[in-house]
């Protein structure tokens, strides 16, 4: 009987082992990739599956998040996903709908990985930039984008937190709607 467990142990040990010898690092691109095709195809639903918008919205808001109730946190949350299907998807269309990506080896940045990526546009000029991806319930999901060293999430707070503090949270996402609908 001990033969029998140990044997049976020996195994799945082994499958595990190989298993890390197989795929020592975890690599986000098949997310980026998969998320890309959804936008080609305007399958926007299924894109937004893809993205953190909860940690997003988190990041846009920083410490402000934190001082938001469940409702309202969900309601910001809400319109994050509305600007991003409503503005960023058809801006990512444009530059995403007939060209490739290059995708460089992933950089793990503790709990996020960020994989820089570059796009050759109009036949010569190249767009560099890095998409920001955490890994949550085992899947990745794309939690930011950076642009010359720079989150998105860190350019847009500024923006959002003139409206917050000038005019309260109402009137905030009020205005993050609004902009995502015209």
């Amino acid at each position: 009987m001990f033969k029998t467990i140990f044997h049976v142990l020996l195994i799945f040990s082994s499958i595990s082992v190989f298993s890390l010898i197989a795929n020592p690092t975890k690599d986000p691109t098949p997310t980026i990739k998969k998320m890309i095709g959804f936008i080609r195809y305007k399958k926007n639903t299924n894109a937004l599956s893809l993205i953190d918008t909860e940690l997003y919205s988190a990041n846009l808001l920083k410490g402000e998040y934190e001082n938001l109730n469940e409702n309202q946190k969900k309601e910001f949350e809400e319109a994050v996903k509305l600007y991003i299907e409503n503005k960023s998807f058809p801006v990512a269309l444009k530059y995403f709908d007939k060209v490739d990506l290059t995708y460089e080896k992933p950089i793990p940045r503790g709990n996020l990985f960020e994989v820089p990526s570059s796009i050759l546009y109009d036949g010569s000029q190249r767009i560099k930039f890095s998409w920001i991806l955490n890994e949550k319930n085992g899947n990745f999901l794309v939690s930011d984008f950076m642009v010359e060293d720079k989150l998105t999430s860190d350019t847009n707070r500024e923006k959002l937190f003139a409206v917050l503090k000038k005019d309260g949270f109402p009137k905030m996402l009020e205005k993050l709607k609004n902009a995502a609908s015209k």
